[in-house]
């Protein structure tokens, strides 16, 4: 039996199939891999978030939604020989050019951040954690819409005036940094 303790985890070697950690014993095989007597971290975490394990089913059964006017073209790629790899990697080339051009306008006057959710708009269309970002963008943008409609007149006119002055500032520097 061998023991190797490091930060309080204590890993104790019983024998060839039988590993215990920190007081959980693993039992290997080659047929079904790892089993333990430990709580499964995913259902732990269901039980303190209800939320998780539905947030969980959505991640394992994520099929991609192309817009209804792309499908026939996927369609057509997918079905050739690694048509899926070429797909996902033409999606990702396209999202990425869309993501860097609106990173590039952000600091400029006009859409920069509208373009930058476009890009991962067209990447959500076929990746899970980019659909799962721009759902968590939608709520804080529809959380901060919701609060400032919450607000009297004026408040809502002061958010519109710093708002306006930040745009002439940016357009100040960008006059006298690339102009002048």
């Amino acid at each position: 039996m061998s023991v190797l303790t490091a930060s309080g985890v204590t890993v104790s070697v019983l024998t060839a199939s039988v590993l215990t950690v920190s007081g959980h014993d693993v039992t290997m095989s080659a047929e079904s891999g790892p089993e333990t007597d430990a709580p499964r971290t995913d259902q732990a975490r269901a039980d303190r978030q209800p939320g998780f394990a539905a947030a969980q089913d959505r991640i394992e059964s994520f099929e991609p939604q192309p817009p209804n006017w792309l499908k026939p073209a996927r369609n057509r790629v997918i079905a050739l020989p690694g048509g899926l790899l070429i797909w996902k990697f033409a999606v990702a080339v396209v999202g990425a050019a869309i993501v860097a051009l609106g990173i590039v306008l952000v600091p400029l006057p006009g859409p920069g951040w509208a373009i930058v959710f476009l890009g991962l708009a067209v990447w959500a269309t076929e990746f899970a954690w980019a659909q799962r970002t721009l759902g968590w963008a939608r709520g804080i943008l529809k959380s901060w819409t919701d609060w400032a409609l919450r607000q009297s007149l004026f408040v809502r006119g002061l958010l519109a005036l710093v708002g306006l002055a930040f745009l002439a500032g940016l357009a100040l520097f960008g006059y006298w940094t690339f102009v002048r």
